[in-house]
């Protein structure tokens, strides 16, 4: 069966698995692509470079709500393209939003591979390293402690990796699915941003440097932070990280310590094994002989000894809290809008208030 032009590349995440970089290089290449025939859907999914901004998660967020058919907006938008004033005719639509790796989201796109060439790009790191991410990105501000959170995926399956890929092909059984470890000896040209692009014959555009990274400081911090999630109600978790970053010394901008100790990563890459050699062996666009095998490789961690913060004691990390905050402090302007915060935590790890890790 035919399929019309422009192939659609639907990239559904996965969260905290390198979407940001690669929305950051799709939003500040448009034009570029544009020129070679590569638009990206924007929030309002518009294509036209020159009044596209953002991304549609929210568009998405909307549809899945209310059950509305993006393979049909999609179908609208290219049979407009003819009739507007883009540079050149679209070869490649791309549409990347982190959301899609809901459960009920490839529904939304039923019927879409029946009228074009339909590719569903995932990317996926190894599940401890997305349990301390997503812990950081999405429980510090409900004040989970990090160990339930590990206890609620061991026993959950999140993130369920292989079941979201799985449910792109049923309601896609026409698309390729292609699921990508972001491993760097496997990522062409070792940076995710790169490795998308590549897959649409535009890799050269992007800048030899990453176009973004993830904020990150000391444990300690995180730790005071989670404890008392009252102080960050009402605060954009992205906005404040990154000023965060901003403001403590450099020594201080990564997290400073293993996140997890030896035992529990061991229990969850045997809890997940099994399912990411499943996820390699059938969507894994990698040409591998043995599954099993290039996963021990790079997704067993080499033991190491030494502390974790979930073996720290909660009375050291408030103490070196304090130290790193009042640091801070001491060399920040009293009119940025993170000192507040950075006051209040301060006090906070002074207290040293007994909770768990």
């Amino acid at each position: 069966m035919s399929r019309r032009t422009p192939r659609i590349i639907l990239h559904a995440g996965f969260p905290k698995c390198a979407s940001t970089s690669i929305q950051v290089a799709l939003s500040q290449e448009r034009q570029p692509l544009a020129e070679r025939g590569i638009y990206c859907f924007d929030r309002n999914m518009n294509i036209d470079p020159a009044t596209a901004v953002g991304m549609p998660i929210w568009h998405v967020e909307a549809a899945r709500k209310t059950g509305a058919l993006l393979s049909a907006q999609i179908a609208e938008v290219v049979a407009d393209a003819p009739h507007g004033d883009l540079p050149t005719v679209p070869e490649t639509l791309i549409l990347s939003a982190e959301n899609l790796a809901g459960r009920d989201c490839p529904r939304l796109f039923l019927g879409l591979d029946d009228i074009f060439e339909v590719e569903v790009r995932l990317y996926f790191r190894p599940q401890a390293a997305w349990i301390v991410s997503a812990w950081k990105q999405f429980e510090i501000p409900r004040g989970k402690p990090l160990t339930t959170f590990v206890e609620n995926c061991l026993h959950s399956g999140e993130p369920n990796f292989f079941a979201k890929a799985k449910a792109w092909q049923s309601a896609l059984p026409e698309s390729r699915v292609r699921v990508t470890p972001l491993i760097p000896e496997v990522l062409l040209g070792g940076r995710p941003e790169s490795d998308f692009f590549s897959s649409f014959g535009a890799d050269d555009i992007l800048p030899g440097t990453p176009l973004h990274e993830n904020a990150s400081f000391d444990h300690s911090i995180l730790h005071v932070l989670r404890s008392n999630p009252h102080l960050m109600e009402g605060r954009d978790v992205n906005q404040t990280y990154s000023a965060i970053v901003d403001a403590v010394p450099a020594e201080y901008r990564s997290v400073n310590i293993r996140m997890l100790d030896q035992e529990t990563i061991r229990h969850i890459e045997r809890r997940y094994r099994g399912e990411n050699i499943a996820l390699l062996s059938t969507f894994g666009d990698m040409e591998l002989t043995d599954a099993a095998r290039f996963h021990d490789r790079h997704f067993v961690t080499p033991s190491v000894d030494g502390e974790s913060y979930t073996t720290a004691t909660d009375g050291g990390i408030n103490a070196r809290a304090a130290q790193i905050l009042s640091a801070t402090l001491g060399n920040l302007d009293p009119a940025d809008p993170i000192s507040g915060l950075l006051r209040d935590l301060a006090t906070a790890a002074s207290a040293g208030s007994e909770v768990p890790t």
